[in-house]
């Protein structure tokens, strides 16, 4: 019901204006009426409940009509400098020099949740209207004559139980106020694409990031980054290993995949401390991740004539005549999960027996004509090297 001109914020803030004057009409109707003859401490106690409680609702529909027709808070400048995916400090309309994120509208992707003082403060005169109505209870039986014994402590009971609660709610707002002076508001952001994934938190107070912090993760086709000139392998390392895992991806039973993943943080994302410099710390991750593909066949309902192939149900192939399944089995009791190329070489590493089983697996699938190439190879020894950097 937007029909392209915010309608559907202006029909909120209408519905709650509404709402704010019926509540208020109503209060203003209520306390201003004569009490008759109830004690003046009851007519007091009742026209606190009255207009603390439909005054607070009154004043919460008001203010979140004013917000609905002026829209969220702000993001920082700051914020929308930073490339979410590896926070390096580049223009939305540029591509990042760094993960290659492409030009996009950041205000799309992150989202700033005001941590203000005013919902707060209308709960707490809500629930010290609360208050008012339990102190009513208490006392209000006692003063109009009742002086059963079991019944003063029925309504003191219940009226202890108003009273506290209206209590805690005016001490919790008291604390909060204590701790969230000075407009403290929550950043966050996520965005996913076909190749990344990203997302993170972090504080900002009047307009400036006291701390941002971010995950992203990027994944790119597999390809070697340290061939020399002269077309040799630049990187040396475990080129049996690599040789066996090439071959099971070329053969279709494993997936391969290079992943970069980047940790980044600016100041203090808790907001508990401010710098006016924030400092800025990145970790750059590079791996090859190893994913067992499940060799599959489609299913047929054998009751249906008309069925057509479900291309969502299928099930994995273990019949012993096939060729891969063997394999497929075998490599099943490593990889559980998409593992990264350094974890299972560490396994295998540990296990020279199933290690030399690893390697005559992939002899076979080469004896059958499976052609690696040295490309490929020589990406999955890099993939052993690779480090973390800073």
């Amino acid at each position: 019901m937007d029909f392209g001109i915010g309608a559907s914020g202006k029909l909120k803030a209408f519905l709650l204006t509404a709402l704010a004057v019926f509540m208020s009409s109503l209060a203003f109707g209520i306390v201003s009426a004569p009490m008759g003859k109830m004690h003046p401490v009851l007519g007091f106690l009742l026209k606190s409940f009255i207009l603390l409680v439909f005054g607070g609702i009154s004043a919460f529909c008001m203010g979140f009509a004013i917000q609905s027709l002026r829209g969220g808070p702000k993001l920082p400048p700051d914020v929308l400098l930073r490339c979410p995916t590896c926070g390096e400090k580049t223009p939305g309309d540029l591509v990042c020099p760094v993960c290659g994120e492409l030009p996009h509208d950041r205000k799309l992707v992150y989202r700033i949740e005001s941590e203000g003082l005013w919902g707060h403060a209308i709960g707490a005169i809500i629930l010290a209207g609360v208050g008012c109505l339990g102190l009513f209870i208490m006392i209000g039986p006692y003063l109009d004559g009742e002086r059963r014994l079991w019944a003063l402590i029925a309504f003191a009971a219940l009226g202890l139980l108003m009273l506290a609660v209206g209590v805690v709610g005016v001490f919790g707002f008291l604390l909060i106020l204590w701790e969230r002076v000075g407009g403290s508001q929550t950043i966050t952001f996520s965005c996913k694409g076909p190749d990344r994934y990203t997302h993170g938190s972090g504080k900002s107070r009047w307009g400036k990031v006291i701390g941002l912090e971010g995950h992203g993760q990027v994944t790119a086709p597999l390809a070697p980054r340290g061939r020399s000139e002269g077309g040799y392998r630049a990187a040396q390392g475990d080129v049996e290993l690599a040789e066996a895992i090439a071959t099971f991806d070329a053969a279709g039973i494993v997936d391969l995949g290079h992943v970069t993943t980047y940790e980044w943080r600016v100041g203090d994302p808790s907001g508990k401390t401010r710098s006016k410099h924030p400092e800025f710390h990145r970790t750059i991750d590079r791996l090859i991740m190893m994913i067992l593909c499940n060799v599959t066949e489609p299913v047929f309902d054998p009751e249906d004539d008309d069925a057509e192939i479900d291309a969502v149900q299928r099930v994995p192939i273990e019949s012993p005549d096939k060729p891969d399944s063997a394999i497929l089995r075998f490599l099943g009791k490593f990889i559980v999960l998409p593992m990264d190329v350094r974890a299972f070489k560490s396994k295998l590493d540990a296990d020279p027996i199933h290690r030399t089983q690893t390697i005559m697996h992939a002899r076979v699938l080469r004896d059958r004509g499976i052609v690696v190439s040295n490309e490929l190879v020589e990406a999955v020894v890099e993939g052993f090297a690779e480090q973390k950097t800073v």
